[in-house]
């Protein structure tokens, strides 16, 4: 019900910005390693449905023992097929 991209100074997230609202929200427990990274397959279906189907994302790390709580990732669109 706001307009984004909202800026999140205002929790504290200086810096930070939502730029899609949370409808749809996933976790991905990250295991404690070297790279920091995990793999997160988002398995699509064979059907034309999708198709010119788009898909929006947006992380948040939460942070422990740092001066900051969490810190936003920016956005990533993806565009399924050629339409």
């Amino acid at each position: 019900g706001v307009p984004l991209p909202l800026n999140l100074d205002f929790i504290s997230l200086f810096g930070c910005f939502a730029y899609m609202s949370g409808e749809k929200n996933f976790s991905i427990g990250l295991p404690n390693n070297a790279t920091r990274t995990t793999p997160w397959n988002l398995q699509i279906p064979l059907d034309p449905a999708f198709l010119a189907f788009d898909i929006y994302c947006q992380g948040l790390a939460l942070e422990f023992g740092g001066t900051r709580r969490a810190t936003m990732t920016n956005a990533l669109a993806v565009h399924i097929g050629d339409r």
